[in-house]
């Protein structure tokens, strides 16, 4: 019986125990967030200006939207005067307030423009000071509802156009004309003092 060769183990082979044990680390690169935060920058420049014209927008319609409000009270006030005084209107629109028809005089500023008003010492109200409306003095009630009774004064939101209130309690936007285009608010007045010269009355623009 044969004997098998005995063969010897294989060596191991040997670790280099000073090699570090770490895992593998790839090395950093700060490049990826520079890009990162100047996209976000980008972005937000972008953004604004986008969003940039509807504030503006939105800044400009807020003081249009309080003169139309401050026109629509002036109408009650008036047409309350009206009922209590035959049908006339008052010579001028601090009437509305001294009377007691309005409750606050500042509905004859218009926001669109800083106006002055003070307490008068006598009667304790407020007086108002330079008000940003023309007054058209002379209608009646029974006038034509078209007929303008106030609107707003040159130079009123920046010169880009001016709220009207008619007789019937309407307030309407009119765009500044170019030099070269007829005034809708004058073609109104014409009409207005037309409508008046008819009963034999005549008007008068107070404030303006």
């Amino acid at each position: 019986m044969s004997e098998e060769p005995v063969t010897s183990p294989r060596p191991q082979p040997q670790l280099d125990e000073t090699l570090d044990a770490k895992p593998y680390e790839p090395p950093k690169n700060d490049f990826p967030w520079l890009i990162a935060l100047a996209v976000v920058g980008l972005l937000v420049i972008l953004l604004g200006f986008l969003l940039l014209p509807p504030v503006k927008r939105v800044r400009q319609a807020a003081p249009r939207a309080g003169c139309k409000n401050n026109l629509r009270q002036i109408a009650v006030a008036l047409h309350l005067y009206a009922d209590d005084n035959g049908g006339e209107f008052p010579p001028d629109t601090s009437w509305l307030y001294t009377s007691g028809y309005a409750e606050d005089p500042k509905i004859v500023l218009c926001p669109s423009r800083s106006g002055t008003s003070q307490k008068d010492a006598a009667s304790g109200r407020l007086m108002v000071e330079h008000p940003g409306y023309v007054y058209v003095s002379g209608l009646r009630a029974s006038d034509p509802g078209t007929c303008v009774v106030a609107f707003d004064r040159l130079g009123n939101h920046d010169g880009k156009g001016r709220n009207a209130l008619r007789l019937d309690s309407g307030v309407l936007w009119i765009k500044a004309p170019s030099p070269s285009e007829q005034d809708p608010l004058q073609t109104m007045l014409d009409a207005t003092r037309d409508a008046a010269r008819k009963r034999g009355g005549e008007i008068k623009l107070v404030g303006e």
